[in-house]
Formats: structure tokens, C-alpha cells, sequence
């Protein structure tokens, strides 16, 4: 497992693209997203899934699909093709929710071709996300998991991932002492990942993962300390605008 950012080069074999999953109904936030779904929720000024799709861009995917459901002609309109923010944007829509793993399955026609990643669109990050790429390819992963630590948190349980599995047991490493290592919502997955999703794993990306692992496939993780928050609840949303007031969220990458 890598601490980054340490590395740096070629980002992968392929065509790079992007999958954002802006589909969740933001049912903790609400009424706030009654009629506007979270990814569109503003984070200094700008729509929160501005970041995801910046991010991105500023490491070379510029081929960027969003995953929708709630308020998805909302996010079509305001979006569009992406020319705006010099992307290419399609649209997946998911008539149901049913977790990670189908979304990134239904996308499959769009994805198909090389390394991608899968990013949450309520994330705020200050990430490499070159760095994570070229640490990824470095590694000759088939996945790999951005993590950051988070010292003496059991919010979420020790390295849960998708709630179902943990990612000790894809990882093969414990937490470090007195803390544990959570997901960030970014993930890097090779093509091989549609080998094995929607087989044995159902839905769930975390069981896929599982049954990756037990074929011989390569999960990595990457640690990062790098900023990081989402709005999954009020209680986040309002801490990211405190720390908005103090200088401690980063700019979005320049478009």
C-alpha cells in the first residue's frame, strides 16, 4: 500500500475515462434536496459535482460519464455535454438504485476500452489524482482503493468498504495503530473489473471485489492525507462551510 503522493509517470494503457455516481437520493439532507440533488449542492459557489469533474480534467480525463437517478434532468440541464468545463459528458441513468456495482455495470458500453475511475460526485478532495494513476499502473493493479486514515474514528467500522466487506481482506493490511483507513469514494479499476462484476458479487462492488481477490486479481490501496470531505449529511455539509470560512477547503482545480 502506497502513502501518496510519491509517484509519478504514465498513467495507463487505454483511453482514460471517468464514471461519476451522482445518483443518490440525499435523503439525509433533506428537505435541501427535495429539488436539488446533492451533487448539485454548492460548495463555494460552484455545484459540489464541479470538483469530481475537475479533478478529473486536471489529470487527463477529459471522457467523463455521470451515473444519475434523482433529479437527473436537473443534472443534464445544468451540465450539459460538459463543453463548459472542457469535458466530454454522457449520462447513465438508473431507473433504480442498486448499488455501486450495478451502476458501474450499466456504464460498461461506455466504459469498456481501459483504466477508469469511479468517483462519488458529493466529494470535496485535495488529491493527486495523477499521482494515483501512475501509482496504479506502477503497481500493475486491477484495482485501486484511495484511502486516508483517520486516527481514533469508528464511524464507519475499520476499513469498511461498500458496507459488506472489509478492505483488510482485500488489501491484506491492518489499520495503522490507534486509527483506522476509510474510503474516499475514488476508485481506479481496470477493464478486468467486468470480468467478475455481476458474477457471484451481484450488485455489490465490495463482494466483487472479494471474488476478485480470491481469483488472483491485484487490489492496491493508496493513502492519502491529503483534504477530503462529502455531504453525505447535514452535520458534513455544515462542517465544509466552516471550514470554507477559514481558508481550509482548496479551490477547485481551474477549469
Amino acid at each position: 500500500m502506497a502513502r501518496g503522493p510519491a509517484h509519478s509517470g504514465e498513467t495507463g494503457r487505454g483511453q482514460l475515462k471517468g464514471l461519476i455516481l451522482a445518483g443518490g437520493k440525499g435523503t439525509r439532507l433533506f428537505p435541501l434536496t427535495r429539488r436539488v440533488p446533492r451533487c448539485l449542492i454548492p460548495i463555494q459557489d460552484r455545484p459540489a459535482i464541479h470538483r469530481p469533474i475537475l479533478l478529473m480534467k486536471s489529470a487527463g480525463i477529459v471522457d467523463i460519464i455521470i451515473n444519475t437517478h434523482a433529479h437527473a434532468d436537473r443534472v443534464a440541464a445544468l451540465l450539459g455535454n460538459g463543453e463548459k468545463l472542457g469535458v466530454n459528458l454522457t449520462y447513465s441513468h438508473e431507473e433504480q438504485l442498486r448499488g455501486i456495482g450495478a451502476a458501474i455495470k450499466q456504464a460498461q458500453p461506455l466504459l469498456e476500452g481501459g483504466t477508469f475511475v469511479v468517483m462519488n460526485g458529493d466529494v470535496v478532495a485535495d488529491i493527486d489524482l495523477s499521482d494515483v494513476l501512475a501509482y496504479h499502473v506502477d503497481q500493475e493493479a486491477d484495482v485501486t482503493l484511495v484511502l486516508r486514515p483517520e486516527k481514533g474514528s469508528k464511524a464507519h467500522g475499520p476499513l469498511d468498504f461498500d458496507a459488506d466487506v472489509s478492505i483488510s481482506t482485500l488489501i491484506g493490511e491492518a489499520p495503522d495503530e490507534g486509527g483506522f483507513l476509510h474510503p474516499t469514494g475514488i476508485r481506479v479499476l481496470s477493464p478486468r473489473v467486468f470480468d467478475f462484476l455481476g458474477s457471484g458479487g451481484g450488485a455489490s462492488l465490495g463482494k466483487t471485489l472479494a471474488h476478485m481477490v480470491e481469483a488472483g486479481c491485484h487490489i492496491e490501496g493508496y493513502v492519502t492525507d491529503g483534504y477530503w470531505a462529502d455531504l453525505r449529511t447535514w452535520e458534513k455539509y455544515g462542517h465544509i462551510l466552516w471550514e470554507i470560512g477559514r481558508g481550509f477547503v482548496p479551490e477547485a482545480p481551474i477549469t
